[in-house]
């Protein structure tokens, strides 16, 4: 071979992309991408060359190609809004009411199409006033510059008040043991330091959307502020605080939409906010806590993950926390790695709405070693975190808890884990037919057992592993027909993706009953149950004095009730809800 033949060999070499992109190695083509230019069958196809290291691949600690494409795209979409604030100069002092810059409108799109006028005529002539006891004046006090802040940027946001963004957030913080608070990179409520406003707006709104009586009048309201604050953090030069990607994460746990589009804003933020000075432990805690609300979305639908696989290299290690937060952490992290290694497969969501057909797919040696390899580590994982809570000692246990509670909790999590991998291993050729069917029967025998007011405050993770389980199972199932009465009393608070799952599992069992004349008996109490309050009676109530202003004491029996209410749709809410340990009330 001549010199010059040596040449152009070796320039090939190094011009050729050592890893395929996502499209071919979807379809098992050989990629002929660079690192400078995509490869040809994406630019035919007019698709976006994405390349990712497989999460079992070899590769070195200095490769990060992968962080380096997101960052990159990051740097493009700063450059744009600098050169749309150089172009209007006066846009960064005013309040707006819509993003300015085109970046910012397509992230701010994904939740909220057009900011409404925050208040309606009827909302706001029944403002409440509200009396704060006195262990809560000092909270008021913390909150009142982020709440001032919060209204300078929609001064139309009427009927709310500090005292009742200090209600919410006290009662937010009932529905979190302590450490979980901490862990979320929160100063525990009695001692709190002045939050963001969009950490005040944030968990303002999650709590008045679980709320009842007074305090959930002006939930729109809260989710409004909520929206108006994410606008400003995009379209305004403001400091980036641990605060906002916190507040990001708690939202999109609850009530905002969760996609990749979400995943990237709140990567975004976390990676403005990162520097050397803030890589500290609640920079690990916020990363933990990301990665655990973007792989509960993924794992369903197995779309791509903006977060690398880990974090970055200034972020501290781990440090030892309590074994509750060890142990969710460690699941998610196997089940990341499942979602990264699955390139070939159908999504959770897609198998569920086609009743889990068995089309077999020509999975790589590679995803199925993943995909048993993750198997082993789900159980693992409930051997060894059972054995640890049956470990601790008493007084470590959050609120003195009995240790059956801890452990009933980390079945909930494991039987919806192994429902997620059997899934995904009834589509390769070598799995066992019948291993889905009683994953998701274990799985819904917990689910059935629970009251409606328990299920409503599981967070979306169990909700569509629940849901996914009713489907799974034969449509003449008893506990089949049991799961579709217990989640139609929560089907108005379910997100869009869990409602076409409902509709799919309610569309199953009504073809079930046309083809027999016996249908499984209905368990009343879950028909007639009745999760959210009259709206209409609430207003007439505050409207019955005449003045349109009611006075309302703050006391545990009157606003709420927290012998049901348990505070939120997220990982981490009051877990006595979940698991029904709480007596129900006197006459109910």
């Amino acid at each position: 071979m001549t010199e010059s033949a040596l040449t152009r060999s070796s320039a090939r070499n190094r011009a050729r992309r050592p890893i395929a992109c996502l499209q071919c190695r979807r379809q098992k083509l050989k990629c002929d991408g660079a690192p400078d230019r995509a490869c040809t069958r994406c630019r035919q196809e007019d698709l976006e060359c994405v390349v990712r290291p497989r999460a079992n691949a070899a590769i070195a600690a200095s490769d990060l190609r992968w962080q380096q494409m997101v960052e990159r795209r990051l740097q493009a979409l700063d450059s744009e809004l600098a050169e749309l604030r150089r172009a209007n100069p006066s846009t960064g002092s005013t309040h707006r009411d819509h993003v300015q810059d085109a970046a910012a409108k397509q992230t701010a799109a994904v939740f909220h199409a057009n900011l409404q006028p925050l208040v309606s005529p009827a909302t706001a002539s029944s403002s409440i006033q509200l009396h704060l006891p006195n262990h809560l004046l000092s909270l008021r006090d913390v909150l009142a510059p982020s709440f001032h802040l919060l209204m300078g940027m929609s001064p139309a946001a009427a009927g709310v008040s500090v005292e009742e963004a200090s209600l919410l957030w006290e009662l937010q913080f009932t529905s979190f043991y302590e450490h979980l608070a901490i862990y979320h990179g929160f100063i525990p409520h009695s001692q709190p330091e002045t939050p963001s406003p969009l950490l005040l707006a944030s968990i303002a709104a999650a709590s008045a959307q679980r709320a009842t009586g007074s305090l959930a009048l002006h939930a729109k309201t809260w989710l409004e502020l909520f929206h108006r604050a994410v606008s400003s953090l995009l379209s305004e030069v403001c400091e980036r605080t641990w605060d906002d990607v916190v507040a990001l994460c708690i939202a999109r746990t609850w009530y905002w939409k969760s996609n990749p589009a979400t995943s990237g804003l709140i990567y975004g933020q976390f990676l403005a906010t990162l520097s050397p000075a803030s890589a500290d432990v609640r920079s690990r805690r916020v990363w933990d806590f990301m990665n655990i609300t973007v792989v509960s979305q993924s794992v369903f639908d197995l779309s791509h993950q903006i977060l690398p696989d880990s974090a970055p290299g200034i972020v501290p290690p781990r440090t030892p926390v309590h074994v509750l937060f060890g142990a969710l952490t460690d699941l998610f992290e196997v089940l990341g790695v499942m979602c990264r290694s699955l390139t070939s497969f159908v999504g959770l969501i897609d198998l569920a709405m086609n009743d889990f057909a068995r089309n077999l797919i020509p999975a790589s040696y590679a995803e199925t070693a993943v995909l048993r390899s993750c198997a082993s580590e789900v159980e693992r994982w409930n051997e060894r975190y059972q054995a640890a809570v049956n470990a601790t000692e008493s007084d470590r246990l959050p609120q003195q808890r009995p240790r059956a509670f801890f452990a009933d909790l980390l079945n909930t999590y494991h039987r919806a884990a192994d429902l997620i991998v059997s899934a995904y291993t009834c589509q390769t050729t070598s799995s066992d037919p019948n291993r889905l069917g009683q994953s998701a029967k274990n799985f819904l025998s917990i689910v059935v057992d629970l009251r409606p007011e328990a299920i409503s405050h599981w967070p979306t993770f169990l909700l569509r592993a629940a849901l996914a389980s009713a489907i799974a199972v034969p449509a003449e199932d008893l506990l089949a027909e049991r799961a579709c009465n217990l989640l139609s009393s929560i089907s108005d608070r379910l997100d869009m993706t869990s409602t076409k799952l409902f509709q799919r599992l309610d569309q199953r069992l009504q073809q079930s009953r046309s083809r027999t004349t016996l249908s499984a008996p209905i368990d009343s109490a879950c028909q007639d149950f009745t999760l959210v309050p009259d709206s209409s009676a609430m207003t007439a109530a505050t409207t019955a004095t005449g003045t349109g202003t009611e006075t309302v004491g703050y006391t545990m029996g009157t606003d709420f009730d927290l012998s049901v209410y348990t505070g939120s749709d997220s990982f981490w809410d009051n877990l006595d809800g979940i698991f029904a340990l709480i007596p129900p009330n006197p006459g109910t």
